[in-house]
């Protein structure tokens, strides 16, 4: 069923697009496909050196609805940026280019918005990895939270609890915002922010709202790639450097409401959380990137276990160290993996003889609880596994170390 009702109100879905030609026009055309017909579609081509552009123009000609903005390629935030400044409508959503919607994706959020007169509408999502879709839940229940019911969502949005937990994801991408509320945090933005991007806007603005609105909503549709910014990562000394710029944007922020929301401690767990992803469970010492199991593992035969973002910098960053030894590398998703070239086996192939340590190579308490318990039951001797688990001494040690050093902001990596 289509919402053509010219008096309900304009959505502003705004698209940044990068290099992402193979994915551009299923991204589009998901969102021209919107059952909820009073769209504002902004494309903003950041300087793409591919037919993005020229993409992004043929599908202006095909639908009034769409706006094209061309720039010379300054990032995500500045695209961002950019978008916003040109849309007029009452909400605005955001779309990444490589990633789609489902027909009624932005009818139900937008619905949502209106009866309960909400700030913004927080979704769940899909995480989609070729022939997989895997759904992904907020960990809030889902409803309207008000007044006092904002502490809940507030005490809890950067952190849940056990390390590591989001109590609300970082992405704008699967949330409807009033754009008279976002524009102040948006735009604000630091521009060199290229780490981070999505939690600069979200944390800070959903500390002025009064109305949060969570929906049983999984039909935006997150493409995890294997080319991505993330996964290809940077030296661990830019890394570090990018996520100190973050840290020191969102104190300033945040620092209101520091005290009465648990800020500071929220704050900490996401930005060690951050790190650990990045640097693959590396810290700086004596200039030279170390696991943090280093003795441990040192000249021994490494398994890793898990594939994902921090299973990925773990490889990379051990593969240019001799002192490190990866045999096997396992996960779930080992076919999905294997279209992608990666040497990746299924779990349920491993022989705890082909190596001395296995390392689960994830802060995910869900995932690792699971995956452990799963080891186990294939007969490797817990002596052999690893996880990747920081102790609260030691999250203070790391954090202390890497992220709050006194030259911070001095010179830029």
């Amino acid at each position: 069923m289509r919402t053509e009702a010219k008096e309900l109100p304009l959505i502003s879905v705004i698209v940044p697009i990068f290099k992402i030609e193979p994915y551009i026009n299923e991204c589009i055309e998901s969102i021209i496909d919107q059952t909820y017909r009073n769209l504002e579609i902004i494309l903003v081509d950041d300087g793409s050196p591919d037919r993005c552009g020229e993409i992004c123009d043929l599908y202006a000609q095909k639908d009034d609805r769409i706006k094209v903005i061309h720039q010379e390629n300054k990032g995500l935030v500045v695209a961002r940026k950019k978008g916003l400044e040109m849309a007029t409508g009452i909400y605005v959503g955001y779309v990444d280019g490589d990633d789609w919607i489902e027909k009624e994706y932005y009818e139900q959020m937008v619905l949502k918005a209106i009866e309960f007169d909400a700030d913004v509408v927080v979704s769940n999502h899909s995480r989609d990895f070729y022939d997989i879709s895997v759904p992904v839940s907020c960990n809030h229940f889902q409803g309207l939270y008000s007044k006092d019911e904002m502490r809940e969502i507030c005490s809890k949005m950067i952190s849940y609890g056990e390390f590591y937990t989001p109590g609300i994801s970082t992405y704008v991408w699967n949330k409807l915002f009033k754009r008279k509320l976002l524009t102040k945090y948006q735009l604000e933005v630091d521009d060199r922010i290229t780490i981070g991007e999505d939690a600069a806007v979200v944390y800070p603005f959903l500390l002025s709202c009064g109305k949060v609105y969570l929906v049983d909503n999984y039909q935006y549709h997150y493409r995890q790639r294997n080319d991505s910014m993330l996964k290809v990562g940077n030296s661990l000394e830019k890394e570090v450097y990018q996520i100190r710029i973050l840290l020191e944007y969102l104190q300033k922020q945040l620092n209101n409401d520091r005290e009465k929301y648990n800020i500071h401690n929220q704050l900490e767990d996401f930005m060690l959380a951050m790190y650990m992803n990045r640097s693959g469970g590396f810290i700086q010492r004596n200039q030279k990137p170390i696991f943090l199991y280093y003795e441990k593992v040192k000249n021994q035969r490494i398994a890793i276990c898990s594939a994902g973002s921090l299973g990925q910098q773990l490889v990379k960053r051990m593969s240019l160290d001799k002192d490190y030894c990866i045999v096997k590398w396992y996960d779930d998703d080992d076919r999905e993996y294997r279209k992608d070239g990666m040497k990746i086996d299924a779990i349920n192939t491993l022989n705890e003889s082909d190596f001395d340590y296995l390392v689960i190579a994830s802060i995910n308490p869900l995932y690792t609880k699971d995956v452990y318990q799963r080891l186990l039951d294939l007969d490797v001797p817990n002596e052999k596994i690893i996880l990747l688990q920081v102790e609260e001494q030691t999250k203070k040690e790391l954090i202390k170390m890497n992220l709050y050093q006194e030259e911070f902001g001095k010179e830029e990596i």
